[in-house]
């Protein structure tokens, strides 16, 4: 849903109908995380207004450590692209799949079109004190420590969906032509159906042996780390769905090329 903005004025020589043109052109173009409206000065130049919006929550991997943002925020400006968060509302949450260490921290700061800043209250492992962020795009944030630490990245969560069962087989072909298949499963076995998880498993290319790998995924992104013969290799991927059920056809589509499917 686009959010209510107040109606521009219109340049001195700018016809009524000029103003409505570009009024739709925003609305049009207008992300599911984001409004983005282009203001037009009265000497012709144009720039984008960057306007998130912050619904649902956010989650991501930190040191294989899943990552919840959920943004509360207070002092927003009339066209929305600025305002900051709420220290008694605004959170951000460590869930680990493979230990007992969760634990929940307030924020606070504030946000600017597509730069973002926060201060986590009493940070514990693998978070530290300060971040800066930047929205990739309207749904992704990307956080950068501000001195020692790990940076992470954070996917909108719409209507907080899981994910779909990523364990098995995947077979396909990489970005040279050749077979290829992933054999997957979550860390710890059998936590499928959720915003985010680990993963662990092998890959193989053509006839050579299978070698390990490790990952995550979170909501509709995933990010893998395959142990080859040359060194370690990341690969980004987008995860997606076709087709109504009970013959949704899932794939995974890779950002260097290459795509899977199930067998």
């Amino acid at each position: 849903m686009i959010p209510f903005l107040p109606r521009p004025k219109a340049c001195p020589l700018e016809r009524p109908d000029a103003l409505r043109r570009r009024l739709l052109l925003a609305a049009s173009g207008a992300g599911a995380g984001a409004l983005l409206l282009p203001l037009h000065g009265c000497g012709g130049g144009s720039e984008l207004l960057f306007a998130p919006i912050f619904v649902f929550s956010y989650v991501g991997v930190v040191e294989r450590r899943i990552v919840s943002v959920n943004f509360q925020t207070t002092g927003v400006s009339a066209d929305g692209a600025s305002g900051r968060f709420d220290e008694t509302q605004a959170s951000i949450n460590i869930d680990d799949p493979l230990g007992a260490d969760d634990h929940r921290h307030l924020l606070s700061g504030d946000f600017s079109n597509r730069n973002l800043r926060i201060t986590v209250t009493a940070p514990q492992s693998p978070l530290v004190a300060r971040y800066t962020g930047r929205f990739l795009d309207g749904d992704t944030v990307e956080f950068t420590p501000e001195g020692p630490g790990s940076a992470f990245t954070v996917h909108r969560n719409e209507n907080d969906r899981f994910l779909p069962a990523l364990s098995g087989d995947w077979v396909g072909q990489d970005a040279s032509g050749q077979p290829w298949r992933l054999s997957l499963a979550t860390d710890p076995a059998g936590n499928d159906a959720k915003p985010a998880v680990l993963l662990v498993g092998t890959e193989q290319r053509g006839s050579a042996a299978p070698v390990p790998l490790q990952g995550h995924a979170a909501v509709d992104s995933l990010r893998l780390v395959i142990q080859r013969a040359g060194g370690n290799v990341t690969l980004d991927a987008t995860l997606t769905s076709t087709g109504a059920a009970p013959t949704t056809t899932q794939a995974i589509n890779f950002a260097g090329g290459g795509s899977l499917r199930r067998p």
